[in-house]
């Protein structure tokens, strides 16, 4: 275990390559040690690599801002139903317009595209301070979205790959 530690220690601090890395981590899941087995770190671990690998939902919802304001917000989540971080404003989620299950990288490719095929007028300013402000839309263009979604969503069904971590 000692040396273990010796080689993970020197990793941390000087780097090493992508294999010397994963020859860690594989020793590590290998150890006969109650955090490893009672699944704690496995868990943490396979909890990251959803992040990368796993099945993603982009959505489109009708949102209201502070109970202010209500336009359509578009992303993708690994999480079943996206958390607006409460710290910033008051923002709930109105209506489910549209979802769809992707894998990682065809979620991330998905998003670039649609980003890129809305006109610059469909976007919607809100004085309101959130992470993803970037990704609202004025909410009169809502079955324009549903179709660009509708156009997309075949185009990344096989698109299977890494992605980087959030």
């Amino acid at each position: 275990m000692k040396e273990l530690y010796e080689g993970f220690r020197h990793l941390q601090k000087n780097g090493g390559t992508a294999e010397q890395k994963k020859r860690v981590i594989l020793e590590l899941l290998d150890l006969d040690n109650e955090m490893f087995n009672n699944g704690k770190c496995v868990d943490y671990i396979f909890n990251r690599l959803k992040s990368c690998f796993g099945e993603h939902i982009l959505y489109l919802y009708v949102i209201n801002i502070d109970k202010k304001e209500t336009c359509l917000k578009y992303g993708y989540s690994v999480n079943e139903k996206r958390d607006f971080d409460s710290r910033y404003v008051e923002v709930s989620i109105e209506e489910e317009v549209k979802l769809v299950r992707l894998q990682a990288l065809g979620a991330v490719e998905f998003e670039k595209e649609l980003e890129a095929r809305i006109p610059a007028h469909f976007r919607y300013t809100s004085t309101a301070n959130f992470p993803g402000k970037g990704e609202l839309i004025d909410i009169k263009y809502k079955d324009d979205m549903i179709k660009l979604f509708d156009e997309l969503a075949p185009m990344f069904k096989d698109v299977i790959g890494l992605k980087s971590p959030n």
